[in-house]
């Protein structure tokens, strides 16, 4: 059959191609064809010449029913929605963008950031709280902590310089030995369950808050109280 024009059926919706049981087999359409769906073509679906086939505006490809599909609300952006999951099931999925998640994040495996020097944020801007990597290892920003349990216990930094570790009852260290490269500043008791060694020759003990009374070692010789100060046993008056 070669038809010149067109063919048209007696009234709108009043007639079909094929049968349940007589299919036609397969369709031509010319470059730039486009199929009209609905009785005010709504919904078009064009040729778009070796690159694809167009659906118009923001209409969708619907799934099972109209909570499942993709489309497009708003030009540049790609919407794929569902009423409980949306599976992809392949070996790798590649993202070459940003990712916005809203909602819980469950990884079944490990989690890789391939960057130079990545950046996590955690929380909301302006309080976000990030976490960068460098090749000298991972970066807490100014004055942000880590918490342990609750808030009083932590471990940050809020002076340039300084690292704090802070508990409200306890920081417990069980470690054959603690090798301490510095100053140690302790402004409370110092209980020790063990031997005391001042390992250099000529250490000094100072006693008091402005260090007047001192003993010092004379190595190989002995310990030396310093000017006038006295040992004295049960009181002032033996000494």
């Amino acid at each position: 059959v070669t038809v010149g024009t067109g063919i048209v059926p007696d009234a709108s919706d009043g007639a079909y191609l094929g049968t349940t049981a007589l299919q036609f087999s397969d369709l031509f359409l010319a470059d730039g064809a486009v199929i009209n769906l609905g009785d005010d073509q709504d919904v078009t679906l064009t040729h778009v010449a070796d690159t694809g086939v167009l659906l118009n505006s923001s209409m969708a490809l619907q799934f099972r029913d109209s909570a499942l599909s993709i489309s497009s609300s708003t030009d540049g952006q790609l919407d794929i929605d569902a009423d409980t999951e949306v599976e992809i099931t392949t070996t790798t999925v590649d993202l070459n963008g940003a990712l916005d998640v809203s909602g819980l994040s469950t990884l079944g495996g490990n989690l890789t950031l391939s960057a130079t020097n990545p950046v996590i944020s955690i929380g909301a801007s302006p309080n976000a709280v990030t976490l960068t990597h460098s090749s000298d290892g991972l970066t807490l920003d100014t004055n942000s902590k880590l918490f342990f349990r609750d808030s009083a216990i932590s471990v940050g930094s809020s002076t340039d310089g300084q690292m704090e570790i802070a508990a409200d009852t306890e920081v417990q260290i069980d470690t054959g030995t603690v090798d301490i490269n510095g100053a140690v500043d302790i402004s409370t008791d110092l209980t020790v369950g063990d031997d005391v060694s001042l390992a250099s020759d000529s250490a000094v003990l100072n006693f008091g808050a402005d260090s007047d009374v001192n003993l010092t070692h004379v190595a190989d010789a002995a310990l030396m109280l310093n000017d006038a100060i006295a040992l004295r046993f049960r009181d002032a008056t033996l000494g």
